[in-house]
């Protein structure tokens, strides 16, 4: 809710011409430097990953005081929205599909939670060869784009945090019905924070129905206390295997999870 975002071109030399997203801070919130560094957290965050299933950032700049970010333009939709057209057709995601997709979504996740400063890098503000521990912090099918070939890419970076960055604590960031029981509850926030929002995300588009809905009065509790019904509750016949996965992205306290995306 604090950018614009528009499709530009990018002209060249030679008729060189490319169409990128322009992610521009809302005017208006141009002088609160508050916005204005977590706007550029997430330009700093972008410039130090390089995978195919992350958005690309190209530049950061400002033009007449308001900055922006050049980024990569995908050809293609949010996961919910795949989702919503498929129930409304009755041709939800085949499971194979759905498995595939988190399969690409936790490669990305993998490669920005082990990212490290070079180990030649320059003296800085952090040693070479530092972990970055960046967590995501708002992993849910809005932030998962899937191109018109089925390719999978992790967006908006804009409430993630990394090593050396002032944590923010007079707002839970982050989507509720996709918060990890930590980020709910207040507690210290690791990077098995976004192994349990891809859990949810694997258990929606594998089963086709919401996991936490409701009240916020209803959901944050359920989300604390991790109270999640197997799938096969809601999808007879749900595979076995997958849904050892799915409980096991799930489980309430961070040490029982997946230690890594990959």
């Amino acid at each position: 809710g604090m950018a614009e975002i528009y499709l530009a071109r990018q002209d060249a030399m030679a008729g060189f011409e490319k169409e990128v997203v322009i992610k521009r801070l809302r005017p208006e919130l141009a002088d609160d430097a508050r916005i204005v560094e977590m706007f550029l957290d997430e330009a700093r965050i972008g410039a130090l990953l390089n995978h195919p299933n992350i958005v690309h950032v190209y530049d950061v700049d400002q033009h007449e005081g308001v900055p922006y970010i050049a980024m990569e333009y995908i050809v293609g939709e949010e996961l919910n929205e795949l989702c919503r057209r498929g129930l409304a057709h009755g041709r939800f995601l085949p499971l194979e599909h759905a498995v595939e997709l988190i399969r690409q979504a936790a490669a990305g996740m993998g490669y920005f939670h082990a990212r490290r400063t070079p180990a030649d890098a320059a003296a800085g503000a952090l040693p070479p060869d530092t972990a970055l521990e960046i967590v995501h912090l708002d992993i849910s099918p809005t932030n998962l784009l899937v191109t018109r070939d089925g390719f999978l890419k992790v967006i908006d970076f804009g409430i993630a945090r990394a090593l050396g960055q002032r944590t923010r604590s007079d707002v839970i960031p982050g989507k509720l019905s996709y918060m990890s029981p930590e980020q709910a509850g207040r507690a210290p926030i690791d990077h098995r924070s976004d192994i349990f929002s891809l859990g949810i995300v694997l258990y929606e588009i594998t089963v086709g129905r919401r996991l936490f809905r409701g009240s916020p009065q209803d959901i944050v509790p359920r989300l604390i206390a991790a109270e999640i019904q197997p799938p096969t509750f809601a999808r007879r016949g749900y595979p076995p295997a997958l849904e050892a996965i799915v409980m096991r992205c799930l489980e309430r306290h961070p040490a029982d999870r997946y230690q890594s995306a990959y």
